[in-house]
């Protein structure tokens, strides 16, 4: 009557919906805490609400340049479906920058967030975006094949990020910022 495979889909399907509806207590320690990159962030099942974000600033001769946000968007190529090194690479960014805001919950109010393992992790992040961010605003397109070229760069010294929190499928504004670093050079 019953195949194998579908008593274990049966099985299955029926042990996901007990974890669903019987309440489980969380687990903590500092043994954990300390393994939590290997572990995926799922707090997305319980319900929808304010998204951190990363937004990052420049300094050059010209003054500070506007806020601009760092949006984990990516390309879709059928080959993702097997491997996709560029995708994971985006959400283990976006991983460290909800990890980020979760502790900062988590501190007490006299702690600095400059002591926060997540913090080093999210600046380090910042400065390669504030990099790639400065290389393509400063490319300009060619006059002979209109491909990007880089002009004599205005230098840039120091970079500022902020986390801001944003309501689903809209941008954060400075008023949303929950942290904002205070001016790092690009050697720091």
């Amino acid at each position: 009557m019953f195949t194998y495979p579908i008593v274990a889909l049966l099985i299955f399907f029926g042990f996901l919906c007990l974890t669903l509806i019987i309440p489980t207590r969380v687990i903590a320690g500092p043994w954990l805490f300390l393994l939590r990159s290997f572990f995926p962030n799922w707090r997305f099942y319980h319900r929808v609400g304010y998204q951190p974000g990363l937004w990052v600033r420049v300094l050059n001769e010209q003054g500070w340049q506007p806020w601009q946000a760092w949006q984990p968007r990516a390309k879709r190529r059928l080959r993702y479906w097997i491997h996709n090194p560029d995708i994971n690479l985006m959400l283990a960014n976006q991983n460290l920058i909800e990890h980020l805001n979760a502790d900062l919950q988590k501190v007490d109010s006299g702690v600095q967030a400059q002591g926060l393992v997540s913090y080093q992790l999210v600046k380090d992040f910042a400065r390669h975006v504030a990099l790639s961010l400065h290389a393509s605003t400063t490319a300009a397109p060619s006059s002979v094949s209109g491909t990007l070229t880089s002009p004599p760069s205005r230098p840039i010294s120091q970079f500022q990020f902020q986390i801001r929190l944003a309501p689903p499928y809209q941008a954060g504004d400075e008023n949303s910022a929950v942290l904002t670093s205070p001016a790092l050079d690009l050697s720091s």
